[in-house]
């Protein structure tokens, strides 16, 4: 058939057409008017103190990051839910409230997002400002009766401490003093022995003094504080058909995705590494104190203590699609790996993009194919050794 005559059809159908978009166009605007308006209110919450830190510790950072993991999931069970209803007097059960609220990290921060979805503005506030103080109660309390019992108690040893290496102090300088007017060797040897009895003595308190002082010292990681409380929302984000959108949208987006979906665990979340050079992205080697370190070290870690009856010798890392980081999650990952003791062989199996000489800086002289074609060759031929 030539142009004209599919030209031909299509303007026979024409009214077809335009009556089928017009009916769409009708009933979309008479479903929508029709539909009870939805509104999103929303809290940030923060997981430690690091900002009120002028010299914050990557290790409190990366710690506050991974409990963050954790109060997400305390934010979906009943205690916190059942505890927003009953606050304020919800005529809902914990199912009905908990598909109306999530709870996620924002990625690469410290930081909790809590989202609840309502057709009541002022009533999504409320449930996102009582949501937060809820998960804020299962965090430690400052005031926890059990925790300012141990505190006094270490407070009131530490002052005992302190006047006791001040006594001992005060009697080592005595003795010092007496022992220069003193005129027998027997008594000068036994004073200096009384000296070196008190300095030991002194020494075991002051361990014991630093030991009772970090107890006192704040848990500044595991602790939990309102950023920005929830906004009365001015205006309706969607008509119920967006939530069937949302339902019907089965795509993988976070790792909490990846659970609910697979039923899987998530060993781990690395954020994007940038870097032009592909040697620039070996981050674990060339910054082992920056966050993408700690989080590949956290890998490493998960990976370990997932297997304790039969630890993991051989790792596939994979991907769906080219270009997602596989790469670069192999050899920073080999890299945390050595650096923790253990002994790595890095098997760059990328038949098509092959890179991980690049990144290392070495030969690709040989490589995995040519141990194939020559399986009687010595390993040693293939293997090269590493200085990052």
């Amino acid at each position: 058939m030539e142009l004209r005559q599919y030209l031909s059809i299509v303007w026979k159908w024409v009214w077809l057409i335009v009556l089928a978009a017009g009916i769409a166009a009708v009933t979309s605007f008479l479903w929508n008017a029709n539909s009870p308006r939805i509104y999103q209110a929303s809290t940030s919450l923060m997981v430690g103190q690091s900002l009120a830190n002028p010299n914050p510790n990557t290790g409190d950072i990366f710690t506050s990051q991974e409990l963050a993991q954790t109060y997400i999931q305390i934010a979906k069970t009943d205690p916190v839910l059942q505890g927003v209803i009953n606050v304020l007097k919800l005529n809902m059960s914990t199912d009905e409230l908990g598909n109306n609220v999530s709870a996620n990290i924002i990625q690469g921060t410290q930081l909790i997002e809590l989202r609840v979805l309502d057709t009541d503005p002022h009533r999504a506030q409320a449930i996102a400002n009582e949501y937060a103080h809820q998960l804020i109660a299962q965090a430690p309390s400052p005031n926890d009766p059990t925790e300012v019992a141990r505190r006094d108690f270490a407070q009131n040893q530490i002052q005992d401490i302190q006047g006791k290496i001040e006594d001992a102090q005060k009697k080592i300088v005595d003795l010092q003093n007496s022992i220069s007017t003193a005129t027998s060797a027997r008594d000068i040897a036994d004073k200096q022995g009384q000296v070196a009895a008190l300095q030991t003595q002194i020494n075991q308190w002051q361990i014991t003094y630093a030991t009772l002082l970090s107890t006192l010292a704040p848990r500044a990681s595991n602790y939990l504080s309102v950023v920005e409380p929830a906004r009365l929302p001015t205006s309706p984000i969607a008509p119920v058909g967006a939530f069937l959108i949302e339902y019907f949208d089965d795509t993988v987006k976070t790792s909490e995705d990846v659970t609910e979906s697979l039923g899987l665990f998530s060993l781990g979340a690395i954020g994007h590494i940038w870097g032009e050079d592909p040697a620039d992205r070996l981050i674990a080697a060339k910054f082992p104190r920056a966050s993408h370190s700690e989080a590949y070290r956290a890998l490493r870690t998960n990976i370990q203590v997932t297997n304790l009856d039969k630890p993991v010798k051989t790792l596939l890392i994979s991907s769906t699609n080219p270009k997602e980081g596989k790469s670069i999650t192999a050899a920073n990952l080999a890299v945390v790996m050595a650096l923790g003791g253990s002994r790595v062989l890095l098997v760059d199996a990328d038949l098509r993009r092959p890179n991980q000489h690049e990144i290392f800086g070495l030969s690709n002289e040989f490589g995995l194919v040519s141990a194939l074609l020559s399986p009687d060759a010595a390993l040693d031929v293939y293997l090269q050794l590493t200085t990052t």
